[in-house]
């Protein structure tokens, strides 16, 4: 079963309620802060076990598409992600 929740209110990934996909809090101290922020909880210092689920994000912040150009014809080609990133 994949980590709880850290958002406050927030049952996903609970006994008896449906399993969503959760994110880890990105490496970047930037993006960490960013998110750290706007789970809005006091004193609250994640860990390397903290996650937060998809309904916590939008649909465009996910990225399940690479893009590449051919170098040989110039045409963009886009593969599919086999794990959704943010």
């Amino acid at each position: 079963m994949p980590g709880c929740c850290c958002a406050p209110g927030c049952r996903s990934n609970y006994d008896g309620g449906p399993s969503v996909r959760v994110y880890k809090f990105p490496a970047d101290e930037t993006q960490r802060a960013a998110w750290t922020k706007a789970i809005s909880r006091e004193d609250f210092v994640p860990t390397k076990h903290t996650v937060v689920c998809e309904k916590h994000f939008q649909t465009s912040d996910f990225v399940r598409f690479a893009t590449y150009t051919d170098e040989n014809t110039g045409n963009v080609i886009e593969v599919p992600l086999q794990r959704v990133r943010l």
